[in-house]
């Protein structure tokens, strides 16, 4: 029988996490959801994600690849196939978010942070920057606390 080349193998890891359903969710109130699903609005989260993928599987690709040709032409054969599936599929990761959200926070809560995005959208711009240079930050932390 034939070994499985880790590319198959996170290959498979990301079909799966991304073609399984969201696990039973504790109730949260209409109210809460739609206060939730506005403040993932607020918070350009589909825009957030959607910006992040890409990147993080350009990270993954030096350690999946680690050298070998073969496996680096299927890697790269493979990425728009599981961008495609991810951005197809944002939109339910997004309603997730919304409903851990909404079984955390209250309605005010939520309302306190969605006017924090409307009344100081330079402020909320420089803290999704901030976010994006800590992703950016991500990359260079390797196994055993080594930059």
């Amino acid at each position: 029988m034939r070994k499985l080349s880790s590319l198959t193998a996170v290959g498979i890891l990301l079909l799966a996490l991304l073609h399984c359903g969201p696990a039973a969710a504790q109730s949260a109130s209409p109210d809460q959801m739609t206060a939730a699903r506005e403040l993932v609005a607020a918070m350009r989260a589909t825009d957030q994600f959607k910006a992040i993928f890409p990147v993080l599987m350009q990270q993954l690709k030096p350690g999946i690849v680690q050298g070998r040709p073969e496996v680096e032409r299927d890697y790269d054969t493979m990425i728009p196939a599981m961008l495609e599936i991810f951005n197809a599929r944002s939109g339910e990761i997004v309603e997730s978010m919304a409903a851990i959200y909404a079984r955390n926070f209250t309605v005010d809560e939520m309302q306190q942070v969605i006017s924090f995005y409307a009344d100081r959208p330079e402020t909320a711009r420089q803290a999704s920057g901030n976010l994006s240079g800590e992703r950016r930050g991500w990359k260079q932390i390797r196994p055993g606390g080594r930059g």
